[in-house]
């Protein structure tokens, strides 16, 4: 079993204690197993103001120390196929190449170069985004007791806080865990170019009754638009007006916006444990005059 691998893979590696003060930090002291985007990580934590010479170092000292060693994920090759064909301008307007990202991505390479290096558990799944990868790591393990903290800063893991025995570092202020789905259906995502329903911004999300929108988003595949929408939601005329026209795309925003399953066939022969070797990551990185 997939899940009973990556925990073996995670016993069997050494344990330190060494804790550091970053604002996206791992626990090095807990019991929790800390699933990680590894992406935000690299991100916020090699380029916060900071040179990522500075950050490397420290950063993999701080996955070595941690008493159960995190398992780190990344974006599998063709990661985006899937949501592309239900939304084609997801993640449309990012930068593909400039100044910043010229810096980021030799630095992330590096750190992922790195990685087998260190104890940490590295998965990368073809196919298939780092956040459903992590949500569903996240979710089984929750389902066979395992207390998880899911650390990104990435606001969609926000949902996975609805579990008890799941910890997010990051939250959408004032909105229940429950709710963040329905909210991002509804008010869009701009990072992610997920427009959203026209009219419906966070003045519409504070007067609507959320909790009936949920509901009623979760039961979604089944309405007609021709019966109109309930009266108990709350929503502006305008708003309704759009929704009833544009069906399809409502649906897609709720598509996209979700973190869906991976099948355990996929999860299968994508997991890489690390072996610490500090002596490999110094000479790689005096290579580097790091």
């Amino acid at each position: 079993m997939f899940l009973g691998r990556i925990t073996r893979s995670l016993h069997a590696q050494p344990r330190t204690a060494k804790n550091t003060d970053m604002t996206l930090e791992l626990l090095t002291d807990t019991e929790q197993l800390q699933i990680v985007d590894g992406n935000n990580l690299v991100l916020e934590r090699l380029f916060r103001g900071v040179e990522a010479s500075t950050g490397i170092r420290p950063l993999l000292r701080e996955i070595a120390a941690c008493r159960q060693p995190p398992i780190i994920v990344f974006d599998g090759p063709h990661a985006r196929r899937r949501r592309l064909e239900i939304m084609p301008g997801y993640k449309a307007g990012r930068p593909v190449k400039d100044t910043y990202t010229d810096s980021i991505l030799p630095s992330l390479a590096l750190v992922r170069e790195l990685l087998p290096f260190t104890p940490a558990v590295v998965v990368c799944v073809s196919g298939w985004e780092a956040d459903d990868v992590v949500a569903t790591l996240a979710r089984r393990s929750a389902a066979q007791g395992q207390r998880v903290r899911v650390v990104s800063n990435d606001k969609d893991f926000a949902q996975l806080a609805d579990h008890p025995l799941i910890e997010v570092t990051a939250e959408v202020s004032g909105v229940p865990a429950a709710q963040v789905h329905a909210y991002k259906t509804a008010v869009g995502d701009t990072s992610d170019n997920v427009k959203g329903i026209k009219g419906f911004g966070e003045k519409t999300w504070a007067k609507c009754d959320s909790a009936a929108l949920t509901q009623f988003l979760e039961q979604y595949e089944g309405w007609v638009p021709s019966t109109g929408l309930p009266r108990e939601l709350g929503l502006p005329l305008a708003v309704q007006d759009w929704w009833r026209a544009y069906p399809e795309t409502v649906q897609a925003c709720w598509k996209v916006t979700a973190l869906w399953d991976v099948p355990a066939d996929d999860l299968l022969g994508s997991v890489k444990s690390g072996s610490h070797r500090p002596d490999i990551i110094d000479t790689i990185l005096n290579q580097y005059m790091l």
